[in-house]
């Protein structure tokens, strides 16, 4: 029996050979242009960094900060349709 990682590895191989990922990529991108996610990601980001000072901060540090944020604001309904896609 092959370890997880192996299995893993081969799976995303053949997601990304399939063009399923590019075609899953371009769907997720669309959904989240419809809902505005990049924007308000964008407007939180600026707001952010001029509440925090955080002027001369590296990408890394303000990924840090927002990275939660971004994780819970996009629609719950587009996770779980690019979750059913993926299965």
């Amino acid at each position: 029996m092959s370890d997880p990682e192996d299995l893993r590895t081969i799976v995303n191989q053949l997601f990304v050979d399939s063009g399923e990922k590019e075609k899953l990529l371009q769907w997720l991108e669309k959904r989240l242009a419809e809902t505005e996610w990049n924007e308000q990601l964008s407007a939180y980001c600026r707001e952010m960094v001029r509440t925090k000072h955080m002027e001369n901060a590296t990408f890394e540090q303000i990924y840090e900060e927002v990275e939660d944020y971004a994780n819970c604001m996009y629609n719950k309904n587009i996770q779980a349709i690019a979750l059913l896609n993926v299965s």
